[in-house]
């Protein structure tokens, strides 16, 4: 299991936090919060993740932070948000839709393509206002994804230096941490400009969109 602790205002850190698992022998048991993400090894069964020192914000939790654990990677993402710290306003909407396309032969289901359009609309001082919250909402939805493990760096296939053919590369998936880092920079980004380029009170649409190649990962002010 990997646990990400991420803090949405105020002064308190990721490490500020502490995080127990609960379930089959997990090791470790308690750990310190950390942005980029702690593992923790759980046995079957069903498990637990929790939170303290959590005065002055509200955690939520991800669907990977409790359940059944059986064989693979499971991924729990807490958010931390400051009481201080507006919540998105009212009139901003945050909607989403998701594209898969599997290949099944007869032995095995493998993810060919994937990819997520996430529409961000509202007036431009709210989103601006409330944009750690929104990129926070984003990452934690695009994250619970069955897909995220195969997101790949590029669609720049290695070859063969002898014959000029196509070689698999050893490992073309990146890290959840990296795709986070992404998302963020990329809704970040257009957030701002688009705030520089819209007067206060004006309603605008973003569209982002991440898919399974992480270079082709864009966020775009819409007109």
């Amino acid at each position: 299991m990997t646990v990400t602790t991420k803090v949405n205002g105020g002064t308190k850190k990721p490490s500020d936090f502490t995080v127990t698992v609960s379930g089959n022998s997990p090791s470790p048991k308690s750990v310190s919060g950390s942005s980029s993400g702690t593992s923790v090894i759980l046995f079957g069964g069903s498990y637990k993740v929790t939170e303290s020192g959590t005065s002055g914000y509200s955690p939520s939790y991800s669907s990977g932070c409790s359940g059944t654990a059986t064989s693979g990677r499971i991924q729990c993402i807490i958010t931390n948000q400051d009481h201080g710290t507006p919540t998105p306003n009212k009139g901003i909407t945050l909607t989403s839709n998701s594209i898969n396309v599997y290949s099944i032969p007869s032995t095995s289901a493998q993810v060919e393509k994937f990819l997520t359009n996430y529409m961000i609309s509202g007036e431009i001082s709210s989103i601006n206002a409330s944009r750690d919250l929104i990129t926070s909402t984003i990452i934690n939805d695009f994250d619970s994804s069955p897909n995220i493990g195969y997101v790949k760096s590029n669609n720049i296939a290695a070859t063969s230096p002898n014959n000029g053919s196509q070689v698999t590369l050893p490992n073309p998936f990146v890290i959840t941490g990296t795709i986070n880092q992404k998302i963020t920079n990329e809704t970040h980004n257009v957030i701002m400009a688009a705030s520089t380029s819209n007067p206060a009170g004006k309603n605008v649409e973003i569209k982002c969109t991440f898919a399974d190649v992480l270079s082709d990962y864009k966020c775009l002010h819409i007109p």
